[in-house]
């Protein structure tokens, strides 16, 4: 550990806050996106988003957890913010394919 400095309080307090409002939409990206991909390989409208949301809020968990446990603040960063982003624009463009 001769090379890990000890994180401030405000770094452990950014990494709740991407992990909170970050890891929330990074899931809503995930369920939107999934809702449609699940829905285009052949399951009902219903039992899609269904399934997108279960296992959306087994991602949220993940995420906030990894977001908590990180040391890397400008790699978690750029991961949860660009992911966010393109699932959450992705999906309507999925919708009109």
């Amino acid at each position: 550990m001769s090379g890990m400095s000890d994180p401030t309080t405000g770094h452990k307090l950014f990494r709740l806050v991407l992990g909170l409002v970050g890891g929330f939409a990074f899931t809503a990206g995930y369920i939107a996106t999934g809702g449609v991909l699940f829905n285009a390989a052949g399951l009902s409208a219903g039992d899609a988003v269904t399934l997108a949301v279960f296992t959306g809020l087994l991602l949220f968990v993940a995420l906030l957890i990894w977001c908590a446990a990180t040391t890397h603040l400008l790699r978690t960063f750029g991961i949860v913010t660009l992911g966010s982003m393109v699932m959450l624009f992705g999906a309507p463009v999925l919708v009109t394919v």
